[in-house]
């Protein structure tokens, strides 16, 4: 609100006694002339200073009155004229902004959850947090391209929803540190450069924003809230949308559709993903993997019964279809021990194996071993020096080199051990013949 100007009526006629003055001053002159030249003098002088002082009081009064017609001419209240002169410059948060925590607004904005906070402002220092769900930040102070900032962490991420929620703010958290001026939007940084300092020449644009009740209030710029691209992306496509995190060429945030929906078909909002019904070969491919089919048939669950595809039959399990020959060789593997597959029987239904490399078949044909194996299953039964061999078509055990059966034919002995029962019961140098007969060892004779 503009004061109204005051009217001036200067009284001026003082300024016509001037003349009146100079004359009486000569007269004052003339009238001495008689007096001694000393006394002459002394009165020059006192009317030389007496002249001075006049015109000084006139200078002084015109002064006077051309700066009261200034002030009442001027539309700026007068305790905020005091604040000019008193101060080259305004500030309208801080007078020094690397001390902005010192204000009563500190500069405030939401961010998007990649913000880190450091001990101090250098990348030398440790990181303290790493970013934040739903962060607000209060910027308090700058040093160079860093600035101090409260981190107010206000959400959770929700599992259940795949969406981050607010938390009450009783349960806000908030953290001090350092942040790199690239984690601050240009738009912030460009509105606290703005508003650090106001200029003496720029007071009439903050006397025009003052309210008629409030003129002393000083003007204070208010960020406006800046969206998270999780923001931006709801706004733009849905509740169902989310921020990838990447930015294209414009600088906007990239959105996606959170699982179960999709674009539409103009790419403008996310919608559900419609329910198609699955065909009975994806039935069976969900169930025993991309080499399974649909056979055609359907059990008495009315399910459909899933085979293998050409090339493929079912594991041991039946859970998945493999390779045919890796099937038929765990086939034969699974009825025949240490067997794989040889061929098809000439019916074309019957797998024919055969023993592996290495491997023999037991008496019984209903497994294959190795040798070790065998001669391991022959020293378990008749003691060390037994081994297996084949014997008419027959795997049977025997007696090694060295070592032979004992009367009863249940294990072996050393051959040594018979040559010297030979020479105890028939004589010097007698040696065992090789046989038995009616359970006694027949010897070689004496010599």
């Amino acid at each position: 609100m503009k004061k109204k100007r005051k009217s001036l009526n200067i009284d001026l006629s003082f300024l016509d006694d001037k003349d009146s003055l100079k004359t009486k001053q000569a007269n004052s002159i003339n009238s001495n002339k008689e007096l001694d030249s000393n006394k002459k003098v002394s009165n020059s002088n006192k009317v030389k200073w007496m002249n001075i002082l006049i015109f000084s009081i006139i200078g002084l009064f015109f002064i006077f009155l051309i700066v009261s017609k200034i002030n009442s001419d001027n539309d700026i209240p007068t305790d905020l004229t005091k604040d000019i002169i008193t101060s080259d410059i305004i500030t309208s948060e801080t007078d020094d902004f690397n001390k902005i925590d010192g204000a009563d607004i500190p500069m405030v904005f939401e961010g998007i959850g990649n913000e880190n906070l450091r001990e101090c402002p250098s990348f030398d220092c440790d990181v303290i947090q790493y970013g934040a769900m739903l962060p607000r930040i209060e910027i308090i102070e700058s040093s160079g391209e860093w600035y101090k900032v409260n981190l107010i962490e206000r959400g959770y991420f929700d599992n259940n929803t795949s969406q981050a929620e607010e938390l009450p703010q009783s349960s806000w958290t908030k953290a001090t540190g350092w942040m790199y001026h690239t984690l601050i939007p240009e738009n912030i940084i460009s509105k606290i450069d703005d508003s650090v300092e106001i200029k003496k020449d720029d007071i009439n644009v903050i006397v025009d924003q003052k309210t008629e009740d409030k003129e002393d209030d000083i003007y204070i710029p208010i960020i406006p809230k800046t969206k998270s691209n999780k923001e931006i992306c709801i706004d733009n496509h849905g509740v169902y949308s989310y921020s990838t995190g990447d930015i294209d060429s414009n600088g906007d945030p990239i959105c996606g559709c959170l699982s179960g929906y999709m674009w539409n078909v103009s790419k403008t909002i996310c919608v559900i993903v419609p329910i198609v019904p699955k065909t009975n070969d994806q039935i069976c491919k969900d169930a025993y993997g991309n080499k399974s089919r649909y056979s055609g048939k359907k059990g008495d669950n009315g399910g459909p019964i899933c085979d293998c595809i050409s090339g493929y039959d079912w594991n041991t399990a039946r859970t998945s279809c493999i390779d045919l020959i890796v099937a038929r060789d765990q086939s034969c593997a699974k009825s025949y021990p240490g067997t794989s597959f040889l061929e098809y029987s000439e019916d074309g239904k019957t797998n024919i194996c055969a023993c592996k490399s290495g491997y023999y078949w037991n008496n019984d044909r209903t497994a294959c071993y190795t040798i070790d194996a065998l001669n391991n299953s022959c020293i378990n039964a008749y003691g060390t020096g037994s081994y297996s061999y084949i014997q008419n078509d027959k795997r049977v055990c025997g007696c090694g080199y060295s070592y032979d059966w004992n009367i009863d034919r249940t294990s072996c002995v050393t051959t040594a051990s018979i040559n010297v029962i030979c020479e105890r019961d028939v004589g010097r140098n007698s040696r065992y013949a090789g046989y038995v007969e009616d359970g006694v060892y027949i010897c070689t004779d004496p010599y």
